[in-house]
């Protein structure tokens, strides 16, 4: 991927998680949502999705949520910093 397009990618990541606070999500369903809602243009995979979830981690906008003790999966979500910056972007 060029650097224009994990740029576009993360934002597209910010967007959707940023409107859905509540919610967290794994990788493959991140991905497949943002395919679905056409939120780039472009091919990515889902290791593209966990490079841009790594980064954005250590912006401060998405949180990494651990599995609780029965669980195995690890989901992500937007963070404080990350909501506030998807509504700021939205006007």
């Amino acid at each position: 991927m060029t650097p224009e397009q994990k740029e576009y990618l993360r934002n597209a990541i910010v967007t959707f998680t940023g409107a859905r606070p509540l919610q967290s999500f794994t990788v493959s369903a991140l991905s497949n949502f943002i395919r679905r809602d056409q939120l780039v243009d472009f091919e990515f995979s889902e290791q593209d999705t966990r490079e841009a979830l790594e980064v954005l981690q250590g912006f401060g906008y998405i949180q990494k949520m651990e599995p609780t003790d029965i669980g195995v999966i690890t989901t992500w979500k937007a963070s404080h910093t990350g909501i506030i910056r998807y509504e700021r972007a939205k006007g």
